[in-house]
């Protein structure tokens, strides 16, 4: 049962690192040549680099840092696949604790990320080894497990007999800002796409004004950090019985303001002196994201508001399309159907298991509610 009257905000003054590092771990490597051991934070460049020889791409230091040692949740959970031979880090999976609520009631959550192993090891059974001994530790079991895997992270839990613990598809809107931009290189004719682009960009922004246009009584003003006033709105707005992710204050100043690579732009919604809700829209590389919209069930202006906000700042910074990616669940989507915003189909599906014993319903994806802001901290 749920606690009606107690906070969905997971503790994170504890971060359990130390004692994670510690607690012994019963199975061991069947492969002699490979050690599968947890990672020290002062390695976490070796593992960047790993996932860099990986997925073949250099990411930035800096947002890498950001992610694997900044968490306000803690530390990551790094699991590193070792040459005996030679020292040589050659398989690498991490969890990040992250925020989870099952109603009211905080759980303790990680999130999957990374799986990576470099060339010339690839396919050996790598992770399916070293995943076996993770998976034995105590603390993978006392947690849920999350995430949203890419397509060889699919082709790998469904090859191990794990399709148990996929759960179905996000979904994912698009609103066209420049449609010229947006078509270009999507198999449209050039000729089409160059006539049409003026006239689609019009009715998607005269559309999406007739239908948020409203006159709103609350005042819109950008966000410079959020304070704890914001978490008695995120409770309030964003509570359900289902399985959700209760940011705090400290985790929305981590995800958006922190981030040393991407913007965000975040704006509070106030009447009088009260603050009502809020949003935040990632503006990078020429595409702008909605990663929060945090509004009333009561007061349907207020979301109407900040959408059309938020489609504003992303039309002024560029931007080709405003997308939105959430779960089917997400209380928000007829609003976005109603002002324009186009379906897209969404092969990149969910994940989730748990052995705790008070997590009903969690592998059926009608029961999770999470927005961009939830998603891999990764992806853009």
């Amino acid at each position: 049962m749920t606690d009606p009257g107690g906070s969905p905000f997971p503790s994170h003054t504890r971060d359990g690192f130390e004692e994670w590092l510690r607690t012994p771990v019963p199975s061991v490597s069947p492969d002699p040549r490979i050690e599968v051991r947890r990672a020290l934070p002062s390695e976490f460049e070796r593992i960047y680099d790993l996932v860099d020889d990986a997925f073949a791409f250099k990411r930035s230091r800096a947002l890498s840092d950001w992610v694997y040692r900044r968490n306000p949740y803690g530390v990551a959970r790094c699991w590193i696949s070792v040459e005996r031979a030679t020292g040589r880090f050659v398989g690498s999976v991490v969890n990040w604790p992250w925020p989870l609520a099952h109603g009211m009631r905080p759980l303790p959550a990680a999130q999957g990320g990374d799986a990576a192993v470099v060339r010339g090891w690839q396919r050996q059974r790598i992770h399916e080894r070293a995943g076996q001994i993770r998976e034995s530790h105590p603390w993978m079991h006392s947690i849920v497990n999350y995430g949203w895997p890419n397509a060889a992270s699919v082709q790998r839990v469904r090859k191990v007999g794990k399709d148990h613990r996929l759960m179905g598809a996000l979904s994912r809107r698009v609103l066209p800002l420049r449609t010229r931009t947006y078509l270009d290189g999507r198999g449209f004719p050039r000729l089409l796409v160059s006539a049409g682009g003026t006239i689609l960009d019009r009715l998607f922004a005269t559309w999406s004004n007739l239908v948020l246009g409203k006159p709103s009584n609350g005042a819109v003003e950008q966000i410079r950090r959020f304070d704890s006033a914001f978490d008695e709105v995120t409770c309030r707005c964003l509570s359900w019985q289902g399985y959700w992710s209760p940011h705090d204050a400290d985790f929305l100043n981590w995800r958006y303001f922190d981030d040393p690579v991407r913007e965000h732009v975040g704006f509070a919604l106030t009447v009088g002196t009260m603050l009502v809700g809020y949003s935040v829209i990632r503006v990078h590389r020429g595409r702008a994201s909605l990663m929060e919209l945090v509004a009333p069930r009561e007061q349907p202006r207020a979301a109407q508001t900040l959408l059309l906000h938020g489609i504003k700042v992303a039309r002024d910074a560029g931007c080709s399309h405003l997308a939105v990616t959430a779960s089917p669940a997400w209380r928000h989507w007829l609003l976005l159907r109603s002002s324009g915003f186009v379906s897209l189909s969404s092969d990149r599906p969910m994940y989730a298991f748990s052995w705790r014993d008070d997590t009903p319903g969690l592998q059926a994806l009608e029961n999770w509610q999470f927005v961009g802001g939830d998603l891999d901290p990764f992806a853009e």
